[in-house]
């Protein structure tokens, strides 16, 4: 049987709130995005709250540092 055939036979036999846990760790361990970084990169797909192009580098940090 395989890694991934034993895997899921595991899997099977659990309950939901121990698939939930599994879930958890397994989304630690990869790094899972926070909501607030999924929105993000939602934003910076879909062209939205976007800021630039900037010409310079001073321009760019000028825009990081301003207070908004």
């Amino acid at each position: 049987m395989s890694t991934r055939d034993s895997l899921l036979q595991e899997i099977s036999m659990m309950t939901d709130e121990q698939c939930s846990a599994i879930l958890g760790m397994i989304h630690a361990f990869v790094g899972m995005p926070n909501a607030e970084t999924l929105a993000a990169i939602d934003d910076a797909e879909h062209g939205r709250n976007l800021s630039g192009p900037f010409e310079t580098v001073d321009a760019l940090m000028e825009d990081l540092n301003a207070d908004d």
